[in-house]
């Protein structure tokens, strides 16, 4: 979200409903997916050898489901300029895989402010988009988050 969401003291401005967050920009590289899918202890073929990917109906290696979601996380922990301990929770539903050298972007929008057990939060709809390498797009991820902040302005 622009800087005019949020005042210099970090309270959070009720205008930021229907506000949409600047779009984070990921390429899904392969040697990067490779790395990011061992780090994880993901042993599945399809994300990192062409071979296996093919075999399983894809055109090519594929990135673990958890790819765009990390990038959403991104968007929910810049979205009030706080730290990850602020995101409270976060869900998705993802809508299509993710190829290799695909564009991924997402975004966020403030669709509600709310008081759980006195602090107040701020639920963001997520999305993610792709965009394969012959220039296709398709909605890969939706979810929400949920933000802790500290007190409305």
């Amino acid at each position: 979200m622009t800087e005019s969401t949020v005042s210099p003291r970090g309270i959070f401005k009720r205008n930021t409903i229907g506000m949409k967050t600047d779009p984070v920009t990921s390429e899904v590289e392969a040697g990067r997916l490779s790395f990011f899918c061992e780090t994880l202890g993901e042993t599945n073929p399809i994300h990192h050898d062409a071979e296996a990917a093919r075999a399983a109906g894809f055109p090519g290696v594929v990135a673990a489901l958890t790819v765009p979601m990390l990038v959403d996380t991104e968007v929910a922990r810049t979205t009030d300029r706080a730290g990850i301990d602020r995101v409270f929770s976060l869900s998705a539903r993802f809508l299509a895989i993710t190829p290799v050298n695909a564009k991924l972007e997402c975004s966020g929008e403030g669709v509600e402010r709310f008081e759980q057990d006195g602090v107040p939060h701020l639920r963001i709809a997520l999305h993610a988009q792709i965009t394969n390498a012959e220039g296709q797009s398709v909605k890969s991820l939706a979810g929400e988050a949920i933000i802790k902040v500290e007190q409305y302005a």
